[in-house]
């Protein structure tokens, strides 16, 4: 049940418009947003203790690789971007979407996080729990319903075989077979 036909879009052209997509919106959240935050707290921003600066470069570089793999995943496989105005035209349910359905999110939410353990400023962690609790709003109020008018039974059985937010270690073998 595609909304539009993948023929008609090349593949180069998706993976230009993901690239001006995530050059922007995920860049403003994960940077932009967060800079702005610790800017306008007043006083310098401490920096913390060794070990969690290492728990934050374990949060912020996966996160970045993978919403790449996931955007990747959007043009190679759903034959689409990342954008919600020009989303993919076939499921995808390969690449990071066969061990939880919405890893971009969990990417630009593990950067944030990342950012908040690194900067310790209580504005950068209300930004951060702000938006886990305004996805998890946004996935079940909009998204969960738009995929499933776009693409019906396939996403009801995707939605059966894998998690929402957190692997399980069934999720890849179950959705090796396409769903």
């Amino acid at each position: 049940m595609p909304i539009r036909d993948a023929a008609a879009t090349s593949p180069w052209s998706n993976v230009v418009k993901t690239a001006l997509y995530s050059a922007i919106v995920p860049t403003l959240l994960t940077i932009g947003i967060p800079a702005a935050v610790l800017r306008l707290e007043h006083g310098a921003v401490a920096m913390p203790p060794d070990e969690w600066r290492w728990i934050a470069l374990i949060l912020i570089i996966p996160g970045a690789f993978l919403y790449a793999w996931c955007a990747w995943s959007f043009v190679r496989f759903g034959h689409g971007t990342p954008n919600p105005a020009d989303p993919p035209c076939a499921l995808v349910a390969r690449g990071p979407y066969r061990f939880v359905r919405n890893p971009m999110y969990v990417s630009v939410l593990a950067v944030i996080l990342g950012e908040a353990v690194l900067f310790p400023s209580a504005w950068l962690w209300r930004y951060a729990v702000g938006s886990m609790v305004f996805v998890q709003i946004l996935v079940l109020a909009w998204e969960e319903r738009s995929m499933r008018r776009r693409f019906g039974a396939d996403y009801d059985r995707y939605c059966g075989s894998v998690p929402r937010w957190f692997p399980r270690p069934s999720s890849a073998k179950t959705s090796e077979t396409g769903h």
